[in-house]
């Protein structure tokens, strides 16, 4: 299991694991879940993300807001997710 970390403006403001990245489907026109590799963007606290890493996304439907997606250690998402519970 991968984890990673999204940093805004020089803020971590959640964390998501690797089945919280998705891609838009142009020729059925609905949101699907993807990896890491095939990726446009990430869902995290009902906001979806990007980064220059990820896949570009192609529709002005999706609105993303851009951040930093950094790959991180399962100890420090679970301090990070514990700290976001609260």
């Amino acid at each position: 299991m991968r984890f990673y970390k999204i940093i805004k403006d020089d803020s971590i403001i959640g964390v998501i694991s690797q089945y919280d990245f998705m891609r838009y489907n142009n020729n059925k026109g609905f949101i699907a879940y993807a990896d890491e590799e095939t990726g446009q963007f990430v869902q995290c606290n009902d906001k979806y993300y990007t980064d220059n890493w990820l896949r570009a996304l192609d529709n002005d439907n999706i609105k993303t807001e851009q951040a930093k997606i950094v790959s991180i250690d399962a100890d420090e998402y679970e301090v990070l997710a514990k700290a976001f519970e609260t």
